[in-house]
């Protein structure tokens, strides 16, 4: 059964909010210039300077778009982008003075979505942004969002899944329950939940969530997911919502579809 969110609810204006840029540039006349036209067209803005910074605020804002440097002191554009890529497929554009093949060829082979040559026309940046966006739309209409019920995981050609009154929006990493926004995940929470939501009311032992959250030869694996799913639980507003199943490991509840899934009822009055 395919639901869809109603704007009535509280989480449609959450998942369709303003989309969120990332500016990444150690020129301020190019991040100032940016910055101007990203507003223009509505965007959020959040800014760095070098590659670290700009790295943890992708980390701790979950941007809709990464405008990035290619050059950047501390760590470059190459690294923050192959990085990034670990863990999200948001849309990156490349900047750089340089023109070179090998520039743009090694760029698109670590993931990024477009190369932009300095000097650029900024209105020429915002209409290869907004053709981005248009194309993601097709997949992901914020007027339409395709839901699927419990026991179901996601569905296919869509950024969603949602059980039963968890919303799990992989694209931008929004997790709403029962119409609240959960407090930022780390990496691996985000991953563990995302996991476990997956396959709801399925045991997963401690062997496949090391597999899905670690590499196989990592030697923490095992005594850190107790600690993530305790951490996870104190973050959700339902901390039940996870089960222990005590000798073969954690599952996910299989709730039945919450009421702020579904259209608000109609009552009819007589006149």
């Amino acid at each position: 059964m395919v639901v869809q969110l109603h704007p009535a609810n509280p989480a449609y204006a959450l998942l369709a909010k303003s989309k969120r840029v990332l500016l990444i540039d150690n020129d301020q006349c190019d991040l100032e210039l940016l910055t101007k036209f990203c507003k223009e067209e509505g965007y959020a803005v959040l800014t760095a300077r070098d590659g670290l910074h700009g790295l943890a605020r992708f980390q701790t804002e979950n941007p809709d778009f990464v405008l990035l440097n290619l050059v950047l002191p501390g760590l470059s554009g190459t690294e923050v982008c192959r990085r990034i890529r670990l863990e999200s497929e948001v849309p990156v554009f490349f900047l750089s003075a340089s023109n070179d093949e090998v520039d743009k060829l090694l760029g698109f082979e670590i993931g990024a979505d477009d190369f932009i040559t300095k000097p650029f026309s900024p209105r020429e940046v915002m209409a290869r942004m907004r053709l981005k966006f248009r194309r993601m739309e097709k997949t992901v209409n914020p007027a339409e969002f395709p839901f699927q019920t419990a026991g179901t995981g996601g569905l296919p050609g869509t950024h969603l899944v949602v059980v039963g009154a968890l919303v799990i929006e992989r694209y931008r990493r929004i997790v709403l329950y029962a119409g609240q926004i959960v407090p930022a995940l780390t990496n691996k929470e985000y991953q563990l939940l995302l996991t476990l939501a997956g396959a709801p009311g399925r045991v997963f032992n401690i062997l496949e969530l090391e597999e899905a959250l670690y590499n196989c030869d990592d030697p923490i694996g095992s005594r850190a997911i107790g600690v993530h799913i305790s951490n996870l639980r104190g973050k959700l507003p339902n901390p039940k919502l996870i089960e222990t199943v005590y000798g073969a490991g954690y599952k996910l509840s299989q709730e039945q579809p919450a009421d702020l899934l579904a259209k608000p009822k109609i009552k009819y009055v007589k006149a």
